[in-house]
This record gives C-alpha cells, structure tokens and sequence, in this order.
C-alpha cells in the first residue's frame, strides 16, 4: 500500500486572502446585478417619430425635454419605422396622429421586453403633458406561455453554461493545453459535437416536453450549437493560455459581466460593450429568430463566431508552440544522452552510470538544466515524447 502523502498546513495569511478573495467575488456579483435591477431606468434609448406629421417638430422637442433619457431619430415611413423595430434599432416607434388627441406608437416588445416597457412609461408621461394619449400597436409581442420574456435568456444562459462545462471537463481529464497539434484539433471537434449535441437536444425538449418554441427548430437548433461552441471553444482557448485561472476568468466574464450587460437599462457604453459578448449576442439572434423573422442577425451571429473562431485559432497556436517546445527540448535530450553515452564509453563504465551526465535519474543537460528521467543503460529507446517524465524541472 503506498505511502500516504503528508497533508500540508495551509498559512492563517494564505486563508486571509482566500476568504477575502470570496468576500470581493461576492461584492463583485451584488454591484454588478443590483446596479441593473435596482431602480433601473433607461439610459439613452432610441425612439423613432415619424417625420411626415406636421406635430413631429414639436413632438420631438417636448420628447426631449421631458424625456432626456430618450434619443430621438425620425423616419420617412411607418415601414421604415416597422424594420427599425425588428431590427432593434429603435425601442418605440411614435406616429403623431393627424389633427386628433390619440397618437399611434409602434413596438415590439418580445424583442427587448425590459426596455419596450421602459420607454412606453417614458413616452405615456411625455403624451400626458401634453395632452395627448397613446395607442399602442405591438408588432411582435411575447407569447402567452412567456409573458416576461424571460425563457430566451435564460435557455441562453443554459447554453453558455453547457459551453464553459464541456471545456472544463475536457481541461481536467486531459489537461488544459493539448501537447499537439492533433490533439487540438481533436478537442475542437470533440466541443463542436457536445454543442450540437446539447443545441439539438435543448430544442427537442423545449418543444417537445414544454411546449415553447414556435419558430423554425433547425434554426434554433443551429443557433444553440453556435452559442455553445462559442463559449465551449473560447474558454478552451483560455485555459490553454491561462490554465484554470484563465478558466476562472472567462466564467467571470460571461456570468458576471454578460448577464447584467446584456440589460437595455444600463448606460450606453455598458450596453454597447454588452451586445458583444457571448449572451447578449445569443439573445438578440434567439428573440430575432422567434418573434421577428430572422430579421437582425448578422451582428449577434458574427460575435459568437468571432468567439469560436477565436478560440480555435489560440487552441490550435498555443498547442503548436508547445509542441514546438517539447521537440527543440527532445532534440537537446537526445544530445545530452549521446554525450553521456560517450562520455561512459571513453571511461569504460559497464554499470550504465555516466561519469557527468546522470545523478541518480536525473539527467544534466549541457546547459545545466535538469531533466528527470527513467534510465536504463543510458538506452535512447526509453526515452518517448509522450513520456511526462520529459521535461525540465522549471516545467514540472
């Protein structure tokens, strides 16, 4: 039975830093998610008024004025106001009706639930100054069976989670950097078929099972694939650069960060960034496929292909300069042990033992670097690049 390994005293110091390392990830998760659902209240959303009214210059200025935090655009036609809505450029679209007190205001409100809301609140106390009141014409409402509009982010959510699992599990049965080139590659097509996988068999269940999805289903299929692989490939990335704290970090990111940010109430720099990050992207392309015909989705699907992309490309570098690595040191092992084998020669040793090169199964490069080694008679044979024994003691 072999030895147990004698547990080592972790220092009061060291214990210090780690529980306050926790108390700052959890002040970290409190400001970043109450500061969004806290009092929330829209940040510069835009709002088109239709340009052909006389009111509209009017209409426009006293938007302003009552409601700074709404950016005003106009538009020629309610067509081009009805594409702008699916297209999520603008929140509401405003018709200032022709000589009556009702105005008509366009939304779609399963596109960005959250913030179709805020600017109805927003546009309804602006038409009460003024002593108008609203109609409100929803051109992509929430279905019955969501009627916050909460199911497509959190089945996103789901998605990325899947994601940063696969490529830690991968990372911690096989190591967080693949030792070649194949064995990258192998990784990337081992995470693309988990996200196809978990992609076809999230929207099998959603339709099947709780009746949810109403849109095109290889659509959506191939959309949660997309989404995992992005978050799967890029934390793969990640971990072969960083190891696990890298891993650490990109959950950090899309959890921390990519949730919160991808809320319409949060400043406009902070929403900007948001849309370009993991969930916000999968968000956007998901309510798009579902409730408006697949009408914006150049931007979100480039970013989660950025992201796999991405990935693939820093998997792929890092294991090839690895692998770079390890050959230029077999090369330098394959020296030191011809040079030992010469040395043991040229001193008549039969025992095996070289006179400089080995001390005990540690083998002395030419350079001074250690190398531990299994030896038997100084034979080249027994030396293999798979072998973890090859390595110099600074890599250990």
């Amino acid at each position: 039975m072999p030895d147990r390994v004698p547990q080592t005293r972790v220092a009061i110091p060291t214990t210090g830093l780690v529980m306050l390392g926790t108390v700052l990830l959890m002040l970290a998760f409190v400001a970043s998610y109450v500061s969004v659902l806290h009092s929330p209240r829209s940040h510069e959303l835009a709002v088109g008024v239709l340009s052909t009214r006389p009111a509209t210059a009017q209409l426009t200025r006293d938007i302003e004025q009552s409601a700074p935090s709404l950016a005003v655009d106009t538009y020629a036609s309610t067509d081009d106001i009805r594409k702008a809505l699916q297209d999520s450029t603008i929140y509401a679209g405003l018709v200032p009706g022709p000589g009556t007190r009702t105005d008509l205001v366009y939304v779609a409100s399963a596109t960005d639930p959250a913030g179709s809301a805020d600017v109805l609140g927003e546009l309804r106390g602006t038409e009460q100054e003024r002593g108008q009141t609203l109609e409100v014409i929803d051109i992509a409402p929430l279905p019955d069976t969501d009627p916050r509009g909460l199911a497509s982010g959190d089945l996103v959510v789901g998605w990325l989670v899947c994601g940063l699992l696969s490529a830690g599990a991968l990372g911690w049965q096989r190591g967080n950097r693949p030792l070649r080139v194949r064995a990258a590659l192998l990784r990337i097509v081992a995470l693309a078929g988990r996200a196809v996988v978990g992609g076809a068999a999230s929207i099998a269940y959603l339709d099947q099972v709780q009746h949810l999805t109403a849109g095109p289903e290889l659509q959506l299929m191939g959309l949660g694939a997309l989404v995992i692989a992005a978050s799967a490939l890029s934390a793969a990335g990640v971990l072969s650069v960083l190891g696990m704290l890298g891993g650490a970090l990109t959950l950090l990111a899309y959890v921390l960060v990519g949730n919160p940010a991808s809320s319409s109430l949060l400043p406009l720099i902070w929403r900007t960034a948001g849309a370009y990050l993991p969930q916000a992207a999968g968000t956007d392309a998901l309510r798009s496929m579902l409730y408006v015909e697949s009408t914006a989705l150049l931007r979100p699907l480039s970013v989660l292909g950025a992201y796999a992309g991405a990935g693939v490309l820093v998997l792929l570098t890092s294991s090839a300069v690895d692998s770079h690595r390890r050959r230029l040191q077999m090369a330098r092992i394959d020296d030191a042990v011809a040079m030992a084998m010469e040395l043991d020669k040229a001193a008549g040793a039969d025992d095996g033992l070289s006179v400089i090169g080995w001390q005990g199964t540690t083998l002395v490069l030419p350079d001074g670097d250690t190398v531990l080694a299994s030896r038997e008679q100084n034979d080249r044979s027994t030396w293999s690049e798979d072998s973890q024994m090859v390595g110099t003691q600074g890599d250990m």
